[in-house]
Order: structure tokens, then sequence, then C-alpha cells
């Protein structure tokens, strides 16, 4: 009898964490990006078809929260590729933004991911950011908790002007590991 009310007890512990830490809602993103991003609630995890995304410009407005991020996942690097730039406008946090490509060929002097000011929590993850005349990540005044790992930024390249592949302005808890920045004429 005790061995059977402590098995019992044990399996309705597993079942508690398993329910506890069930999976985030995925949605896969078959219409255009702005309005996946638009429409996004905490928790969500928007899956990226392997395509490109011919969007010229991406508005972020919601947030996630610490405990229920919103997750933009690319099929891969070389798969899910936007044809655009990204726009964190204020009030935008919570955000993760991993496995996908931002490609500026032939866009505007615009930067392909820009955090305007009071922006937070953020991260860049596995993103190769690459061709364009300004900027691959700015990071304006007030943007705080911001991770940017395992990145490839490069041929950010505009004569006569500044062209970086990371430009940080006044901001806090910036942390930028094991990227590659090349080819940026800044």
């Amino acid at each position: 009898m005790r061995i059977i009310a402590i098995a019992a007890a044990v399996v309705a512990l597993l079942i508690f964490r398993l329910s506890t830490y069930a999976a985030a809602p995925k949605t896969l993103v078959t219409g255009t990006l702005a309005a996946a991003g638009a429409a996004a609630q905490p928790g969500d995890v928007l899956e990226l078809q392997a395509r490109v995304y011919d969007e010229a410009h991406v508005e972020i407005t919601r947030a996630g929260t610490a405990a229920q991020p919103i997750t933009l996942r690319g099929a891969g690097v070389a798969q899910s590729i936007l044809s655009g730039r990204i726009t964190f406008r204020p009030g935008a946090a919570y955000w993760i933004i991993e496995d996908l490509a931002v490609d500026m060929t032939g866009e505007a002097k615009e930067d392909a991911i820009r955090a305007n000011p009071d922006v937070h929590h953020l991260t860049f993850r596995r993103l190769h950011v690459h061709n364009g005349s300004m900027y691959g990540i700015r990071l304006e005044n007030g943007v705080a908790d911001v991770l940017i790992e395992q990145c490839d930024i490069g041929h950010f390249v505009n004569s006569g002007t500044d062209a970086h592949g990371i430009g940080l302005q006044v901001v806090s808890n910036v942390t930028v590991r094991g990227c590659y920045l090349h080819h940026n004429s800044g």
C-alpha cells in the first residue's frame, strides 16, 4: 500500500511539472511577418517558413513578459530571410529573434535592426544581418538588457558617412558575444 501511494505521488508530481513547463504555443507564419508581429501575445513562438519574407519594414510594438517572451524563430539562417528591416518601437520588450537572415540589399539608407528608446529585454541569436548602408543592429538611447550572440553582421558600407555592424548609443546592460563583425565601413 505504501509503495503504491509513493508511486502515485511521484506520478502526480511529474504530471504537475510537465504541465507547468508545457511548450509555448507555436504559430507558423504563413502571411506577412508584420501581421504576425502585430498580433503576437506573450509566450507566442512565431515559426518562420523556409522562404524569403519580402517586406520593406516590420515594426514591433508588442511586449512579452519576463516569464513569457515572444519568440520569432526562423527555419535556419540561410532558410528564413527577411528582405527588409525590423524596428522595435517604444514599449516593445521581451523578444527573442533567432535563426534567420536580414538582407538589406537594395533597401533605402536604413538600419537593418533598430531598437528605439525605451525598448528592453531583447535577444538576437544566430542572425545573419548583411548588405546595408547604415547599421546592422542599432540600439538607441535608453535601450536596456540586450543580448546579441552568435550573429554574423557584415557588409554595411556607406562612403562618406558611418555604417557599422553594431551601433550603441547611451544603453545599459548590453552583451555581445560570439559574433562575427566584418566588412563594415564605420
